[in-house]
């Protein structure tokens, strides 16, 4: 018999999980800085983006070997340039942009008069920190950091920027969704919801046929060990050796959709209905349910459940964008021009000169210097 694993059934799709920023640095912005001036290298809707801004955001990356380890290792982003202390003109303008969004979202939120909670941000701090978790265990080993542990290594005044750019855009969001999800709101769905919240322990049998799958429920039912069935006829290699059991998870994180309600609605003891998932069909035992203290970790969790539903995610890309593609927008040329559309390079890099007039051809010219 063939098995196949399913130990990881995959996190929710989450619009969260983007929040992580690659910096750059302003030419000659620290020497320009120490003499008084802070030339903006950008500007909002009339309000600057400055070259300190741009310095403190790379400080803050660069001081952080978890979050370097992440960019480098993982997503192959390249932070430094050629010679010494030079950045690539690529990071520099990602970071504009980066720097662009967040005060188009900070401006709209000010305009809507949301100004979130400091219960609210805490909340949200735990979102942040759960967005720089390694994406897959393989990831988790080339940089063996946690997201919490990434988070921690901003300074403070980096994190509080990236937790209330976060708050603020979710709260959009709800609004124009007409969505709860401020501290009593998420209070009440726990209430009314305790087990997608609690850490559930399970066992689980799977099947390539639901005939097959009802048939094994009805030997359960009949009396047949659900441990000598796992062991025997399930497909999932990596829980047959221990009778099914599979590791203890709180569903509404860890679990899709209907996987995650076929667990949620079992009583401790009793055995699943089949439920389908990815043409194969399942078998739950819920083994045992611990239901938590509501804290701000939860109410994170929770808070992300509720705005992971589709038509909010959808709704917040296609606010996000309108937001940035209304924005009046500038761009110090040295740097490149707006192109204003997300998805794609908000900023488009300068053209250097020809191959035939560089003196040097070798030379990468697309650095910057910070100073």
């Amino acid at each position: 018999m063939s098995r196949k694993s399913l130990k990881h059934f995959g996190a929710r799709s989450s619009w969260l999980a983007g929040i992580a920023v690659i910096v750059g640095l302003l030419a000659m912005s620290a020497g320009l800085s120490a003499c008084g001036v802070d030339p903006p290298v950008a500007s909002v809707n009339g309000t600057p983006v400055s070259a300190s801004a741009l310095s403190g955001a790379l400080q803050a990356v660069t001081g952080n070997p978890g979050y370097s380890c992440i960019l480098s290792k993982e997503a192959g982003v390249q932070l430094s340039g050629a010679g010494t202390r030079t950045y690539p003109i690529s990071l520099v303008d990602d970071m504009i942009a980066s720097l662009v969004v967040a005060h188009v979202i900070n401006q709209a939120a000010d305009t809507e008069g949301i100004h979130p909670s400091p219960g609210i941000l805490s909340v949200v701090h735990e979102e942040v920190a759960t967005s720089f978790s390694p994406s897959s265990p393989t990831a988790g080993q080339v940089c063996p950091v946690t997201g919490t542990q990434v988070l921690a290594g901003f300074p403070r005044s980096y994190q509080q920027m990236l937790v209330t750019q976060q708050a603020d855009l979710e709260s959009l969001v709800a609004r124009e969704k007409h969505l709860a999800i401020g501290l009593g709101a998420l209070k009440q769905d726990f209430a009314a919801n305790p087990a997608a919240y609690s850490s559930s322990c399970f066992s689980l049998i799977v099947v390539s046929a639901k005939a097959e799958a009802t048939k094994l429920r009805g030997e359960i039912a009949s009396g047949a060990s659900f441990a000598s069935i796992a062991n025997k006829d399930s497909l999932e290699a990596s829980s047959t050796p221990n009778g099914g059991r599979y590791p203890c998870v709180v569903p509404a994180q860890a679990l899709p959709g209907g996987v995650a309600k076929a667990v949620e609605s079992l009583s401790v003891g009793q055995v699943s209905q089949p439920t389908g998932y990815k043409g194969d069909w399942i078998l739950f035992k819920l083994d045992s349910r611990a239901t938590p203290v509501f804290s701000d970790k939860l109410a994170s969790v929770i808070r992300a459940r509720l705005l992971s539903a589709k038509a909010v995610t959808n709704a917040a890309g296609t606010l996000e964008r309108t937001l940035v593609k209304r924005a009046r927008v500038e761009i110090d040329p040295r740097y490149g021009s707006w192109r204003g559309i997300l998805g794609s390079s908000l900023v488009i890099s300068p053209v250097g000169p020809p191959q035939r007039l560089v003196p040097n051809p070798k030379a990468d010219l697309g650095t910057s210097p910070i100073g």
